[in-house]
């Protein structure tokens, strides 16, 4: 504690400075004792003699309250506040009498040492956080292994790419309501003492919680990449995972922004998803933008979503080159009539006086196609 303010009897017996307390009690005879605690001592030898056994020690104690009562109110200390109170107009007490919070930097310095240690000394949060980017880079990576370049491939890939996106920012968004949640009682009680600024505490926070924000997506999406089986090119899968780790940290300031509107955490976990399946299903994977109704259009802005399964969908399928199985050749009169085994047409018997065409078409041969029916093909691009 910076300062202190003791009372008795509902009136002031010491006010000022925590540290001088001692020096003021030991001037007037009561010495604190070597390795003692100044609390103690103050309420249990000064305040409330525990050792009082009969009337007349109990009498005497009271009797030292009283002095000190009467020799706190003479002294230069109250009359100097005495006069301050006295001064205050319609403003208040003059600002220059009140001791200033510390500066921004020091604020930040206190605030991310305190973090850090926080975070250092919770190690089985970042063996869980570990623990937690494995599993699910594990998970999407067993799911869909080793993606062809067939046309199913297509529907896989993009279930994985949103997945992908999906799984970021709920995990980032949940994380941090279950654990600022608690937090915010602290926060709130010691901002409005005086004792630092919003912006010192969610900026000391953030860059303490940096370094994980970007470690462990980087783990997450490169276990996840390769298991999948994506382009093996280093800077896609370079994109790939800043792209993750943008959408972690995206995650983490929503999950931010809804805890502090929410005034606890019961409230948060049951709005929380209001707030996230709009954005989910406005991704571009349920729906695809271009058919959105033009009332809700405007909702696909708002999604993390949106961009990161667009921007790794460009990153994926730019350069990247299909084909079709037999089974997946559809029949096109381009491609000509199929033929018997005596070299004759076969009639069609669903269409008469038509024949069978052969199985040639394929419908996406390369990624750009793909682009195209996702509605992806301009309004973002990857240099």
């Amino acid at each position: 504690f910076d300062n202190l303010l003791l009372l008795a009897h509902g009136q002031v017996l010491y006010q000022g400075s925590a540290a001088e307390s001692v020096p003021y009690f030991s001037e007037l005879g009561y010495p604190c004792p070597r390795y003692t605690n100044p609390a103690d001592h103050i309420f249990m030898r000064i305040l409330n003699d525990t050792e009082a056994m009969t009337e007349d020690d109990r009498a005497a104690a009271a009797g030292r309250v009283q002095k000190l009562l009467h020799h706190y109110s003479a002294s230069p200390r109250a009359r100097e506040i005495a006069e301050q109170t006295q001064r205050a107009g319609p403003g208040g007490v003059d600002v220059s009498s009140v001791v200033s919070t510390a500066n921004f930097l020091t604020q930040i310095t206190v605030l991310f040492g305190r973090a850090g240690r926080n975070a250092i000394r919770n190690r089985l949060i970042v063996r869980a956080k570990m623990g937690q980017s494995c599993f699910m880079g594990l998970l999407v990576g067993l799911i869909y292994l080793g993606l062809k370049t067939n046309q199913q491939s297509i529907q896989d890939r993009n279930g994985a790419l949103f997945f992908v996106a999906v799984n970021m920012t709920m995990m980032a968004t949940f994380g941090v309501i279950s654990a600022f949640g608690p937090e915010r009682l602290v926060f709130e009680r010691e901002r409005s003492h005086g004792m630092y600024s919003t912006l010192a505490y969610f900026l000391s926070k953030m860059l303490v919680e940096l370094p994980h924000n970007i470690i462990f997506p980087v783990i997450q999406g490169t276990i996840a990449y390769w298991m999948l089986g994506l382009q093996a090119v280093a800077d896609k899968w370079a994109i790939f995972t800043f792209g993750v780790v943008l959408l972690n940290n995206t995650g983490t300031a929503m999950g931010t922004m809804i805890t502090c509107i929410f005034p606890n955490i019961e409230v948060t976990l049951a709005i929380a998803p209001l707030f996230i399946m709009p954005l989910m299903l406005f991704g571009g994977f349920f729906i695809n933008s271009n058919a959105i109704p033009i009332y809700l259009d405007w909702l696909k802005y708002f999604s993390p979503m949106k961009y990161s399964f667009a921007a790794f969908a460009i990153n994926e399928y730019t350069g990247l080159a299909l084909h079709c199985d037999p089974s997946e050749l559809t029949r096109k009169a381009t491609c000509g009539p199929q033929l018997d085994a005596n070299n004759h047409t076969i009639p069609d018997p669903s269409h008469p006086g038509q024949v069978v065409y052969r199985a040639c078409y394929c419908a996406n041969v390369d990624g750009q196609q793909v682009l195209k029916s996702l509605s992806m093909d301009s309004g973002l691009t990857l240099a």
